[in-house]
């Protein structure tokens, strides 16, 4: 990591850009503090470039990269690949719910278990990945948990049609009938609160990213019945085979919670995002800018592929 380090620094600095392209034909990437991805993308640049990458170092007075260096990279990037495709897959704009916030973190938790039983680590040590694993656990300690703190968020996913109950046992093993009877009785109690109908977006987000594959996920949970308020249009929704968007006009109530629990982003990428668009509007040649014109200024950038 630290041959790639001295890299990094080298290739940041003027005039080095074309020496760069002469030998690899395109720039090399490097990570920067503001992107939340940018190690893991610069190390899968490096080795993209393998072949290229010693006669740059050697351009550039640095140590080669060798075999063995390679191995160590693309297992570390083994590692990481689950956090940094989550990010990827949370910090989208459009078709993003935060419903998704608790299956994204099982499907990496389930990633990191199968990188484990996998027995791919050979020059990175096998206890390092459940290192990781320990790290995500204490992170999100609610989240895997499903304290009270996260209640919103499990509502949210539940009433995702694509999801439902399926993420649960692999965010956590432990979690078996009762829980699922547990969660089940909370959106039915945020479901009975809501009475009022609304309108659902019209596509349908693609949530191929997600995988319960080995945590013997729960389907529906069609067979967790209960009776009361909310109980008849709560299981009728479990029941349905459609991940549709549009089989929540049948349930009113229910499409209703679900609009208000899926409303916010699981993520802060789009709120920074605004800021770095704010950042190249707020030029000193732009000084004599008014508050309320460069408030639309920002809008009409921040919208401009909108329809």
């Amino acid at each position: 990591m630290q041959k790639c380090s001295n890299l990094w620094n080298k290739i940041n600095r003027p005039k080095s850009s074309e020496e760069i392209m002469a030998i690899l034909g395109s720039q090399l990437k490097y990570p920067v503090i503001t992107r939340w991805n940018s190690l893991y993308d610069s190390i899968e640049d490096v080795i993209k470039h393998k072949s290229k990458i010693n006669d740059l170092c050697k351009k550039f007075g640095t140590q080669n990269i060798f075999d063995v260096d390679f191995e160590y990279l693309e297992e570390f990037l083994m590692l990481m690949k689950p956090v940094a495709e989550a990010l990827d897959f949370l910090q989208k704009e459009k078709q993003m719910l935060y419903g998704f916030l608790l299956p994204t973190l099982a499907t990496v938790r389930n990633k990191f278990r199968k990188i484990k039983t996998s027995n791919a680590l050979k020059v990175i040590p096998a206890d390092m990945i459940g290192k990781f694993e320990d790290a995500l656990l204490e992170r999100f300690t609610n989240h895997f948990n499903l304290t009270p703190e996260v209640h919103d968020a499990i509502v949210a996913s539940v009433l995702c049609p694509s999801i439902k109950l399926k993420w649960i046992t692999a965010l956590n093993p432990d979690f078996r009938e009762m829980k699922i009877v547990e969660i089940s009785s909370l959106v039915r109690q945020k479901i009975n609160a809501e009475v009022k109908t609304a309108t659902i977006p019209e596509e349908t987000p693609e949530i191929s990213y997600f995988d319960f594959s080995a945590s013997d996920a729960i389907e529906n949970g069609s067979n967790c019945n209960f009776t009361g308020a909310g109980g008849d249009e709560f299981d009728s929704y479990l029941a349905q085979t459609s991940t549709s968007f549009e089989m929540l006009n049948k349930y009113p109530a229910l499409k209703k919670t679900f609009l208000r629990y899926n409303t916010a982003l699981p993520s802060s990428a789009a709120v920074e995002r605004l800021f770095s668009f704010a950042g190249m509007l707020n030029a000193p040649r732009r000084g004599s800018l008014s508050d309320s014109n460069f408030q639309k200024l920002l809008i009409l950038k921040v919208n401009g592929d909108f329809e």
